[in-house]
């Protein structure tokens, strides 16, 4: 963590599935399903000029670098084409997962018979990355099938993070009905149960009942609300019956029996508030202030043995997202899961992970709000608007990167919050040398 700043303070969004979390059973997929997706979504083809005449099955297209589909039709010996992992891509490329004639291969892409079984050693180097520790117990909160559900990866940068010197917030984003299963191992690494990080305790990622939310779409006025607990759809005929049980778990009280109080977060400032961890800050203020009024030690404050500084104060909490109101509108960015952007903000830093974010103005899994500071009203961005903001405060997730690289999210923060210093810098020194674009931003955006 020597390269992060002591400030400003971190907000971090993650999706869950195929970002920190493997496998989607209510969605269909195994464990196994997911590592073959993962490969095939970085794996590109382009259309074969040549499909009329060329030999082998699958001729219609071929791998990027020019060379067959058909193992059988390829040289002896030859490596598999290079993964693409680049915002950018080359012309004329498409990732093999979204080519229709070759979807059926998605789910078991490296296995013999299937075009992508050249990248089966790919496969294995996942399965080592991910394998559970031999002679640990299994543990279904955080392991299935001798594998971890989720990535080491997540987990690493919660702990790096609670041991460094700068506050943060954690918030965990899903259009699925997995936030009970994330909530339950979220909680179990906070106690110290992961057999990577054996006895560390973190208390203040524990997610908790009422931390929970269920984010919506008005119909009628297309805003976006926070509700608490999750009560509203589970008698909802709309809702599938899986949906319904993750949604009436949410609705169960905390672990202390104290029931979660109901609650809606209906306005932009509301939302935000509560995305960007203030109401836990408050909620610190309010528990240090009482502290020093009993002379007791404050929470999370290390400032009573001389010469210590306080522990960073962490939160988090997690969003059951609106996916129908994102489908029906043609999985257009304007219509994602709301993230919240000060522009003028140099208190906070905020960060997207996702493996849906893609370079398309038309389809896109994050709704970016933004305004101009404090004072003026949240507005919507345009989807060609959204992507430009990719590497500063959004970020593709390539699920093979944290799978194989421990630090790939803490690498991406780093790397984020120096692309957007290097702007801020660039307006300071004389109107924007860089590339213009908070400038651009900031031009579409209304004043108070």
């Amino acid at each position: 963590m020597a390269s992060l700043k002591a400030s400003p303070r971190l907000v971090l969004h993650f999706d869950i599935n195929e970002t920190i979390m493997l496998g989607d059973p209510a969605g269909g997929d195994s464990y196994e399903d997911t590592l073959h997706k993962v490969i095939a979504k970085v794996a590109f083809v382009r259309p074969n000029p040549a499909a009329g005449t060329a030999e082998g099955r699958w001729t219609e297209y071929v791998w990027h670098d020019g060379s067959p589909l058909d193992p059988l039709c390829r040289e002896v010996g030859a490596p598999p084409p290079p993964l693409f992992f680049d915002w950018h891509l080359p012309e004329g490329v498409t990732a093999f997962y979204k080519v229709h004639a070759l979807k059926q291969f998605a789910k078991c892409f490296a296995t013999p018979g299937s075009p992508g079984e050249i990248y089966a050693a790919e496969l294995e180097r996942l399965r080592d990355a991910l394998r559970w520790p031999e002679g640990t117990p299994p543990d279904p909160r955080l392991s299935a099938d001798g594998y971890y559900t989720f990535l080491p990866a997540f987990f690493h940068t919660l702990s790096e993070l609670a041991a460094g010197d700068r506050d943060f917030s954690i918030v965990l984003r899903t259009f699925g009905t997995d936030l009970p299963h994330v909530a339950a191992a979220v909680s179990a690494f906070a106690d110290g149960e992961h057999p990577l990080w054996k006895g560390q305790k973190f208390p203040s990622l524990r997610l908790r009942a009422r931390d929970l939310w269920s984010g919506r779409y008005g119909a009628e006025t297309g805003a976006f609300t926070l509700r608490r607990p999750h009560t509203d759809e589970r008698h909802d005929e709309r809702v599938s019956s899986a949906r319904a049980a993750a949604l009436a778990a949410l609705a169960a009280a905390d672990e202390d029996g104290t029931p979660v109080e109901p609650r809606t977060l209906a306005t932009d400032l509301e939302v935000a508030a509560e995305l960007s961890g203030a109401r836990h800050d408050a909620e610190l203020r309010g528990a240090r202030h009482d502290a020093e009024l009993r002379g007791a030690p404050a929470p999370s404050d290390r400032s009573a043995v001389s010469g210590v500084p306080r522990a960073p104060r962490g939160s988090i909490c997690g969003v059951t997202d609106h996916y129908e109101w994102w489908r029906e509108r043609e999985y257009a960015p304007s219509a994602g899961k709301p993230f919240f952007w000060t522009l003028d903000d140099v208190t906070t830093h905020t960060l997207f992970f996702d493996d849906n974010i893609h370079n398309d103005p038309d389809d896109s899994i994050v709704a970016v709000r933004a305004r101009r500071d404090a004072s003026s009203p949240y507005h919507p961005l345009s989807g060609d608007a959204t992507r430009k903001l990719h590497g500063l405060m959004l970020r593709k997730v390539p699920t093979i990167k944290p799978i194989l690289e421990r630090g790939w999210f803490l690498e991406q923060l780093a790397a984020s919050e120096a692309k957007l210093a290097a702007m801020r810098s660039a307006e300071v020194d004389g109107g924007e040398r860089d590339d213009g674009l908070l400038a651009e931003i900031r031009a579409m955006l209304p004043c108070a």
